[in-house]
């Protein structure tokens, strides 16, 4: 049994001063949109959420063993999606802000699920936005 404990130096990279702010609105539709006019679409994941959802309703009505089975094997994938998808945009926005050396400004939505009425058939897609992403 060996152990190695090794310390290494690593330069500190140098902050980068703002010249100008890239703002960014958060919303359901559009997943972020931002100052330059740029829409970052939700299509696609809303495209995913409606097909699980009818999938997940179907097999519980069925209530068999191997529909359970399937509807554990989806669990989870609906998320994982979304969340690789809020990625790649964050991603996106963060190298245009790099690029042209500009601060973002994000919009803040903290309690927004206790300030926002909404109607009972919109619940699901209100509640299942990762606005915190």
């Amino acid at each position: 049994l060996f152990y190695l404990m090794v310390s290494v130096d690593v330069p500190e990279q140098p902050v980068i001063e703002p010249e100008n702010v890239i703002g960014v609105d958060m919303g359901i539709v559009n997943i972020s949109v931002d100052s330059t006019g740029k829409y970052y679409s939700g299509d696609g994941i809303k495209e995913v959420r409606e097909r699980n959802s009818d999938l997940r309703s179907r097999l519980q009505s069925v209530n068999t063993r191997s529909a359970k089975r399937h509807l554990k094997k989806l669990s989870g994938k609906e998320h994982r999606f979304a969340t690789n998808t809020n990625h790649i945009i964050s991603k996106e926005i963060v190298n245009k802000a790099k690029g042209t050396s500009s601060a973002i400004a994000i919009e803040d939505l903290t309690g927004i699920r206790m300030r926002e009425t909404v109607k009972k058939r919109n619940k699901y897609i209100h509640n299942s936005w990762a606005f915190y992403q």
